[in-house]
């Protein structure tokens, strides 16, 4: 409000840190009409003291005394809680003045999260845990702590690895690597395989340099075994997303001439033509490391 002589009020207010002093400095703001903008630099609020078990000199239990303020700060209409924030600009004069505000990404859509923790367990990625001051570790998605405000989940994600940055089609093999280290191979599968659904032609090939081993080694073997009785690859069942062609390419033997090959072994959301050429590219490759290495 303007008056006649005083400064220039906007009727809102700009509060740093989401302590316990700047949780209850904004609901006392609140509270006297002021519309509050909460900024927080961590994922939720509280601060220090949510970090303790007791405080001096009471030895009141610190949750105990946070909680109602944490609760009370998430119900406000008058208080808009801004984390993962931090303030970069700052011009004007006392009262009414611009704040720029750097806001991080949470990676984790708050509107959508409901808190269940069921991501938590079924992440590989363990890091050092800054809330306990790295005494122990957790997960890469992750809630301050379990009473946090906002009770939403977030993933600590620090930029692109250079593989995946130096990969074409950006295949995450950190993600692999530590899939993979937890024996979840269908889940390690299903990383390297979607961003890259078509195989290299190379892929069903033997290198140059080893063809003429191929060839002695097929040439020696006194009982080469047909390609029909080498059986596919066992994968996991998933929803298949690739592509569905306008015409599906036609079969190279009739189902008369291949009664061995005529039922498709693979399941049933796996059928289509995208990969069942990824398959057979694979055993392919498969085979000719087998004559290469006999």
């Amino acid at each position: 409000m303007a008056n006649g002589n005083g400064p220039t009020s906007t009727g809102a207010a700009l509060v740093l840190g989401g302590g316990v002093a700047g949780i209850q400095c904004s609901l006392d703001l609140a509270e006297g009409g002021y519309k509050v903008y909460l900024v927080e630099k961590s994922p939720a609020l509280g601060g220090h003291m949510s970090q303790l078990d007791k405080t001096f000199p009471t030895n009141d239990c610190s949750m105990c005394t946070l909680a109602p303020k944490l609760v009370e700060a998430g119900r406000h209409l008058n208080i808009e809680i801004v984390t993962n924030s931090e303030l970069t600009g700052l011009e004007g004069s006392p009262g009414n003045f611009k704040a720029k505000v750097f806001h991080h990404a949470r990676f984790v859509d708050p509107d959508l999260c409901t808190s269940c923790g069921e991501c938590a367990p079924v992440c590989p990625v363990v890091v050092a845990d800054q809330y306990n001051e790295e005494l122990g570790e957790r997960k890469a998605i992750y809630k301050l702590y379990p009473q946090a405000i906002p009770n939403t989940y977030a993933v600590t994600k620090k930029g692109h690895s250079p593989c995946k940055r130096a990969c074409a089609v950006h295949t995450s093999a950190q993600g692999y690597v530590a899939l993979i280290a937890q024996e979840r191979f269908a889940d390690a599968y299903r990383v390297a395989s979607e961003p890259n659904p078509f195989p290299p032609s190379a892929a069903g090939s033997a290198p140059t340099s080893a063809r003429p081993t191929a060839r002695a080694a097929r040439s020696s073997s006194p009982s080469p075994s047909p390609v029909s009785s080498v059986s596919s690859p066992t994968l996991p069942s998933t929803t298949c997303r690739c592509p569905s062609p306008s015409k599906p390419p036609s079969p190279r033997r009739s189902p008369s001439s291949a009664p061995a090959r005529a039922a498709c072994r693979a399941p049933a959301t796996w059928r289509c033509w995208a990969t069942r050429h990824r398959v057979r590219s694979q055993a392919r490759a498969r085979r000719h490391a087998a004559l290469r290495h006999p």
